[in-house]
């Protein structure tokens, strides 16, 4: 016979060590052990507020995660009906670009599940893109940094000087501290999207880190323009050049 419950309760504990909190000012952070569609982890944000009642919120880290992917929920009135739906479903709005819910204290727990679900809804919206880049790219990228012995970290999250929050694709510890990001669209109408989301990434992330766009020539046809753009603020690198690549972030 299968232990039903027993089942559970190992299901809850892999659940409860898979979360992180940080105290984040009058905040509690929250990392969750559930993920965007490219495998960042989604975090919400718990605030006590009067009357014993606490708001849960992503602080809009959502629908920026989704921007910086270069998915506009706000760009069309179907994709902002489709968000507003998935989270009305679970009683969560959407203010100002933020996903919250108020409630007692002692519902805590359901309003955060709330939030996670209606997070993770919306963010799954980028699906229904043509433009969506797979994983596979990164993948690829990733087992080459390790098979060339780099130091990195993936999916990490950097603050712009205007405050908005970032994920770039990955640092890299060798050396002088670099980033970098991958750019691979699902198809090629994507390429301008990608191009001007990391133009924007880089532009707001200003400082004396190195920093690299990686384009897929070898799937995509990148114009030089888009080269001659994204080379203002950061070294442009092919991928059908890997060893360039390695030599500018060994250097």
């Amino acid at each position: 016979m299968i232990d039903y419950h027993g089942l559970v309760e190992k299901y809850v504990a892999s659940l409860k060590e898979g979360f992180k909190c940080v105290p984040s000012g009058k905040r509690l952070r929250i990392i969750t052990p559930y993920p965007y569609p490219d495998n960042d982890l989604i975090e919400i944000f718990v605030e006590a507020l009067q009357d014993a009642r606490v708001e849960v919120t992503d602080l809009g880290e959502t629908l920026r995660h989704l921007h910086s992917q270069g998915f506009d929920v706000t760009s069309s009135p179907k994709r902002g009906f489709l968000a507003e739906t998935v989270a009305s479903r679970v009683g969560v709005g959407i203010i100002n670009g933020r996903l919250s819910k108020t409630g007692p204290m002692e519902k805590s727990g359901d309003l955060m599940l709330d939030v996670i679900v209606a997070s993770r809804g919306i963010s799954d919206l980028i699906y229904t893109s043509k433009t969506y880049e797979p994983a596979t790219f990164f993948e690829e990228v990733k087992e080459f940094f390790q098979e060339n012995h780099f130091t990195i970290e993936q999916k990490v999250k950097i603050t712009g000087t205007s405050g908005k929050r970032y994920s770039a694709d990955f640092r890299i510890l060798n050396g002088r501290e670099s980033y970098l990001q991958t750019l691979s669209p699902k198809q090629s109408q994507g390429v301008k999207g990608k191009v001007d989301a990391t133009f924007r990434l880089w532009s707001d992330y200003n400082n004396s880190s190195k920093k690299v766009s990686l384009l897929n020539d070898i799937d995509f046809e990148w114009q030089q323009h888009d080269a001659v753009l994204l080379g203002r603020i950061s070294k442009v690198a092919y991928w059908s050049r890997k060893e360039e690549m390695v030599e500018y972030l060994r250097g």
